[in-house]
């Protein structure tokens, strides 16, 4: 929740997208949509992994995912870093309606006063990748193949991102 409450401040208060709404806290395809596309958040505690795992078949069709921001971090020991309470102060400060990141927060069993909410952790990094670039069309196109089959209920991919073009973000 933590790296998809950080990208959402990050649009929020870059400007750069209209209508935009979390959605990953109800377990959907992708976890923020703005009024033109679907954004899919990834978060890990490993900072040397460079693979992602999509358990969602959908998230690679680009006509449902088009960006995928990837967040690494390591957990803070102390005071230093930053918590999903801190976010929360900030995309209110940007503009994005508290109201609704509590009710949602609520949601998922992390209300006001939950001290999950006031855990550190260390971003190390944030890239954003775009999926045409993650998966490429003969990928896509396998996997609508593969998806036509009746009999498969669910697809888990990882993906090597060590050598796909990427764009580094500066979140905090």
């Amino acid at each position: 929740m933590l790296a998809e409450l950080l990208v959402l401040n990050y649009l929020q208060k870059s400007n750069i997208v209209s209508n935009l709404k979390w959605v990953g806290y109800k377990g959907s395809t992708y976890d923020i949509s703005t009024q033109n596309k679907e954004i899919e958040v990834k978060a890990s505690l490993n900072k040397f992994d460079n693979s992602i795992t999509i358990s969602n078949q959908y998230q690679l069709y680009a006509g449902l995912t088009h960006e995928i921001y990837v967040l690494r971090f390591e957990t803070s020991h102390n005071e230093i870093g930053i918590a999903i309470d801190d976010i929360v102060k900030e995309l209110k400060m940007n503009g994005y309606p508290e109201k609704e990141i509590e009710n949602r927060l609520d949601t998922i069993n992390l209300s006001k006063n939950s001290a999950i909410r006031r855990q550190k952790f260390i971003l190390l990094n944030c890239k954003k990748y775009d999926l045409k670039d993650v998966t490429p069309l003969t990928v896509e196109k396998a996997m609508n193949n593969f998806l036509e089959l009746d009999l498969v209920k669910k697809i888990t991919v990882e993906i090597d991102l060590a050598n796909i073009k990427n764009e580094e973000i500066e979140l905090c």
